[in-house]
């Protein structure tokens, strides 16, 4: 479910999880507008404990963190450099 903002995607994963819908991946970008990847990933996790998360980052971003902290929400899923282009769905 492509989003065209943070907020638009948390509210599309709430509305999944009032109808107890699986989310089976999450993908975020770890610069998006108005917070980190990381820390939509903390909230995603919040809201679906079982899907797997994964952040997209610029190739040798040394700013993101670590899969294996945790701190970032992304759990023990891979950090993937991303590609200078737009990934749509």
């Amino acid at each position: 479910m492509p989003s065209a903002s943070p907020e638009e995607a948390l509210a599309g994963l709430k509305q999944l999880q009032v109808k107890g819908a699986d989310v089976p991946l999450v993908l975020a970008d770890q610069w998006m507008p108005g917070r980190t990847g990381a820390q939509f990933l903390a909230r995603v996790r919040e809201l679906h404990p079982t899907a797997r998360r994964g952040l997209l980052i610029s190739w040798g971003d040394q700013s993101a963190p670590a899969p294996h902290r945790g701190g970032g929400g992304a759990g023990a899923d891979r950090l993937l450099p991303a590609q200078a282009r737009v990934v749509t769905g």
